[in-house]
């Protein structure tokens, strides 16, 4: 999901962490981008997907994504929506028209017409997974090796030119490295027509971790340790290669089923944030990638991003996992993105009762979620450490962080 830095004001309903609604109006989530839209609802006006009176994706009904109306402030060059009316960094007053862009989305129409094709000479398209403003998941067979797999179709703007399509080339080549049980493994691509990027990745049976939270609500720490881990694992493995996900969330976590064990979790979409970041041309002022909820402060800042951004999305997902919502929460981007920046999160002794204040692991999640990236865990595997200490004393109280 792509936002730009935005001024401060009120704006669209943006995405939160739960189902509740946290006033009278926001009672449903759009299922492909997650947002809470508010009650009566028929479409998301992010991402054009129509509803059923269950609140369940039918299909989008509009031929284009309407990209939210760009201001540029004269002075710095960084982007505003059609509502702010200064620029916050400068303070000086925005232009006051501006022109929405629009982008051509997916209907459920041209996602099935791949149905029954063969796909990179070997796989058969079977069915529609699920589709959005940016790709099309569909289920396939591998008919030379004869396995099941998941076929992602990107947008063709998402390769403009020639310098995307080798850029998306060696993401692939590099992610398909990646060997790992908490890491979705990622068999091939290649480009449609052309102009539309496609993976091939491995078919796992299971759900998301977001459709798991929003079915169960917050689980025992046994349980979140043991997610977090392994997402900490499959994090070390990638950070080891120099890969980074840059919009852990989720939405992007797997819980496979496996009959008479314990959740087995798989991070998917590595390389697929670059690719739009990319596409976006994200290096320029102004813009960023990534969701708000769990947004790294240092990714608002225009500075380098590493492996320890990643670290910070584990630690709001931890904390999610623990108390059912997100640390910092808001109607709108902007004021999500605010608290990332400037407000420290709430003790998770606050939020349940069970976990003393000063508790391990709420120093655990304290230190994971600090502003500063030399302030929190510098590796995955020093953050994993971290909680299966926590796990040894849960009750332990300790004067000071680490």
């Amino acid at each position: 999901m792509v936002y730009r830095v935005v001024a401060f004001r009120s704006g669209p309903v943006c995405s939160v962490s739960t189902n509740q609604a946290r006033g009278p109006t926001v009672t449903r989530r759009c299922v492909l981008c997650n947002r809470l839209l508010p009650q009566g609802a028929t479409h998301c006006p992010f991402d054009g997907c129509a509803f059923n009176y269950e609140g369940e994706a039918r299909g989008a009904t509009t031929s284009v994504d309407i990209i939210p109306e760009i201001k540029r402030c004269g002075n710095c060059g960084r982007q505003y929506p059609e509502e702010a009316n200064f620029c916050m960094i400068d303070g000086s007053r925005l232009p006051q028209s501006a022109e929405p862009k629009m982008r051509p989305r997916v209907q459920m129409a041209e996602a099935s017409r791949l149905l029954g094709k063969t796909v990179g000479g070997k796989y058969t398209i079977q069915s529609v997974i699920g589709h959005g403003g940016m790709a099309v998941v569909y289920q396939a067979f591998d008919n030379l090796i004869e396995r099941p797999v998941v076929i992602k179709v990107m947008q063709s703007w998402l390769a403009h030119d020639e310098r995307a399509n080798e850029r998306f080339k060696r993401e692939c080549q590099l992610t398909a490295q990646l060997h790992h049980p908490n890491i979705i493994r990622v068999y091939d691509g290649g480009l449609l027509n052309n102009n539309e990027p496609y993976l091939v990745m491995e078919y796992v049976a299971g759900e998301s971790l977001r459709r798991a939270l929003d079915r169960h609500g917050p689980v025992h720490l046994k349980t979140a340790a043991a997610i977090v881990i392994q997402i900490c694992r499959g994090l070390g493995e990638a950070h080891a290669a120099g890969i980074i996900h840059r919009d852990l969330k989720p939405d992007n976590v797997l819980v496979e089923a496996v009959k008479g064990s314990s959740q087995h979790i798989k991070i998917l979409d590595f390389g697929i944030a670059y690719l739009v970041a990319g596409a976006h041309r994200l290096t320029q002022t102004g813009k960023l990638i990534g969701t708000p909820a769990y947004i790294a402060p240092e990714q608002l800042k225009d500075r380098k991003i590493d492996a320890r951004a990643d670290l910070y999305a584990v630690g709001v997902m931890l904390f999610e996992l623990l108390t059912g919502k997100v640390p910092f929460e808001g109607e709108t981007a902007e004021s999500i993105l605010t608290k990332q920046l400037f407000e420290p999160p709430p003790p998770l002794s606050s939020e349940r009762e069970d976990i003393p204040a000063g508790s391990p692991i709420e120093l655990v999640v304290e230190k994971a979620l600090a502003k500063e990236p030399d302030d929190r865990y510098q590796t995955a595997k020093e953050f994993e450490e971290a909680i299966e200490m926590a796990l040894k004393e849960p009750s332990r109280k300790r004067k000071t962080m680490s």
